[in-house]
């Protein structure tokens, strides 16, 4: 598989771990690189709440030493603050990426996220400021907007602006995260910059990811839904057998404990994906549990029931 150079970063392949609220803590990205993620992300942080509690900057630049390398996504809609939480975090992270694309509507609301899609200019700004901030690689993840055109100019501006690498999650705003992928305004982004462009969307194995090479011509692929409880999706895609859904909590669970991510909430969220993908599973027994230990116990329960 070909390497990918984002600024001054080259990775070992073309795949990618979207950043993904209560999904991508550091043993789920631990797990999926050891799938085959060359670069994965922490959630989406507020810059305002970690340049306000040092508890959430602590957790937004949680990693471990083989989770390498990795980006810290930010959002904000002030330069100012971005420059500030970059310089705060600039010793911890590989790669910065600015979220322009998330369509909830509480991020919407706050005028982060996929808002910043409707002003140009400011998203210019924030661009410019990052490039200011660090020498270290930058990026931006945004959605498509509804005119296709719009498409074209954001991510020129967001190029011109300082970027290293741009995301385009193939939906726009109003799809969330159901509906068909625009494939072919992903090439013609594509097309129109010269940095690396990643396609955000619509594959689900194998077959979904080679063809969207083939139809978007894109550097590489950021994965998100699908990997959700399912880190083997990274092996597969290469044709490769992938850790199954089973294997993958208990793993999930040692390197929890492993490298002191103890969050039994956040912890207990990302167990129960694993389940989903588990028959005849307790998922209430999973949802009572309070230490980790408790959880680890669980698993290797689950893991017994499979095996006999």
């Amino acid at each position: 598989m070909p390497t990918l150079k984002i600024g001054s970063l080259t990775l070992d392949n073309q795949l990618l771990l979207a950043p993904m609220f209560k999904v991508t803590d550091p043993a789920f990205r631990l797990l999926c690189r050891e799938q085959g993620a060359a670069l994965t992300f922490t959630e989406m942080t507020h810059s305002e709440a970690i340049l306000r509690n040092p508890r959430v900057a602590a957790q937004a630049s949680h990693t471990t030493p083989s989770d390498h390398p990795f980006g810290i996504q930010v959002s904000s809609a002030q330069p100012d603050r971005l420059i500030q939480t970059i310089q705060l975090l600039e010793e911890k992270a590989d790669l910065f990426d600015i979220n322009l694309g998330c369509p909830s509507d509480r991020t919407r609301e706050s005028g982060i996220g996929s808002a910043l899609l409707d002003h140009p200019d400011r998203v210019e700004a924030l661009i410019h400021a990052m490039r200011k901030a660090t020498q270290k690689p930058i990026t931006a993840k945004i959605r498509l907007p509804s005119r296709p055109q719009d498409a074209l100019d954001i991510a020129k501006r967001i190029e011109n602006a300082g970027a290293d690498g741009l995301t385009v999650h193939a939906r726009t705003v109003l799809q969330g995260h159901s509906g068909p992928v625009d494939l072919d305004l992903v090439a013609k982004v594509k097309e129109t910059l010269s940095i690396p462009v990643i396609n955000n969307g619509g594959v689900w194995n194998q077959e979904t990811y080679e063809y969207v090479l083939h139809t978007t011509h894109c550097d590489g692929v950021m994965l998100a839904r699908s990997a959700i409880g399912n880190p083997g999706i990274f092996a597969q895609v290469q044709g490769k057998p992938g850790i199954s859904p089973v294997d993958g909590l208990v793993r999930y669970l040692d390197h929890c404990e492993t490298y002191g991510f103890l969050h039994v909430g956040r912890i207990k969220t990302n167990c129960l994906h694993f389940l989903s993908a588990i028959p005849k599973t307790k998922k209430a027994d999973f949802s009572k549990a309070k230490t980790i230990t408790e959880l680890k116990a669980l698993a290797a329960e689950v893991k017994a029931n499979q095996t006999n």
